[in-house]
């Protein structure tokens, strides 16, 4: 199924072509369906396992999968400090009053966002089901369980796989930066007001796409709200 079939499935008629018209060739689709609801909350623990994906792909960490946790007992790089504070915002937004404003994630690699050499946008579909609430997203909606997460991560391993453009390492200069899509109540010292640069490079499309969903109506993918950048940016790894 491609990206298109499923964004018809879980998307009105004005979402998908406002969809389309961001689309041009150099963007290359990759969804994620799942036959079940998915929650906010999983759709968060998707966007972080699509940057550690990134980051591992492209030469930022040495390793494929990054602690959920901080060990207090050792001093982390700047790399994993800055993904770090960077989950933290996500986690801060993704699970709070925010989340109904959230629509798109946009991720850009180079040595500024305007200067990318890659740049990756992940639309954000919601359960708007009518038993969903800020405190529980309804009742056939839940986290991510572990298999599921080893089938993201074995599915974004195996796409990037299929691309030798995606496999190059990025340059020790290139840094990652973050953007977020949503409301400018969600502006703090750590988050500021930016456009993203769309268009300045080669683009992957990542959609967590679900089904099954308790409402009767389809997700829908929220049209209003200001681009924002996360402060943060993560630089490579010295080690």
């Amino acid at each position: 199924m491609n990206i298109m079939t499923g964004v018809l499935r879980s998307s009105n008629k004005s979402n998908v072509e406002e969809l389309a018209d961001t689309m041009n060739s150099k963007i290359e689709k990759f969804p994620v369906m799942f036959k079940r609801a998915v929650c906010i909350h999983s759709s968060l623990q998707f966007i972080d396992l699509l940057m550690q994906n990134i980051m591992f792909s492209h030469g930022f960490s040495s390793v494929p999968v990054i602690p959920n946790t901080e060990d207090d007992s050792e001093i982390p790089s700047k790399t994993i400090d800055s993904f770090y504070k960077i989950r933290k915002e996500f986690r801060e937004i993704f699970r709070s009053h925010h989340r109904n404003t959230v629509s798109e994630v946009a991720i850009f690699i180079g040595t500024c966002p305007v200067r990318s050499t890659f740049s990756y946008r992940v639309p954000i579909y919601v359960c708007e089901s009518e038993d969903s609430s800020h405190n529980n997203c309804g009742e056939t909606c839940a986290e991510l369980n572990d298999t599921e997460r080893r089938k993201i991560n074995r599915d974004l391993f195996m796409h990037g796989a299929k691309d030798s453009q995606y496999k190059k390492k990025s340059n020790k200069n290139h840094r990652l930066f973050v953007f977020v899509k949503g409301s400018e109540n969600m502006v703090n010292e750590c988050v500021e007001e930016e456009e993203p640069p769309f268009g300045s490079s080669p683009c992957y499309q990542y959609s967590f796409i679900h089904d099954n969903c308790n409402c009767e109506g389809a997700p829908v993918l929220r049209e209003n709200g200001k681009w924002l950048r996360i402060v943060p940016f993560i630089v490579h790894s010295k080690h």
